[in-house]
């Protein structure tokens, strides 16, 4: 179970659901050993990225391109299914 920071639903599990940073303060910072927990829910996501990026001089949104990543046919529905040559049933 976990309850979004930002708006305060509570969810049965984060699996699906939501966002999770952990970060542990270290020495010299005013939180020093202090634990950064933050979760939100998917609709809280894009507020909370947003409100990341814009005090960030350098954005930490990455686009990844699947089709480079796994090849064009990543998420393709599969037009050459046979019962022979599959590795994975």
């Amino acid at each position: 179970m976990f309850i979004c920071n930002k708006c305060k639903k509570i969810f049965p599990d984060l699996d699906g659901y939501g966002m999770r940073i952990q970060y542990t303060f270290g020495y010299g910072s005013k939180r020093d050993g202090d634990l950064f927990d933050l979760t939100v829910c998917n609709e809280c996501a894009d507020a909370v990225a947003d409100a990341i990026v814009n005090v960030c001089a350098i954005s930490p949104i990455a686009s990844v391109d699947y089709d480079v990543l796994y090849g064009e046919d990543f998420a393709q529905p599969d037009d050459d299914i046979s019962d022979e040559g599959h590795i994975f049933s």
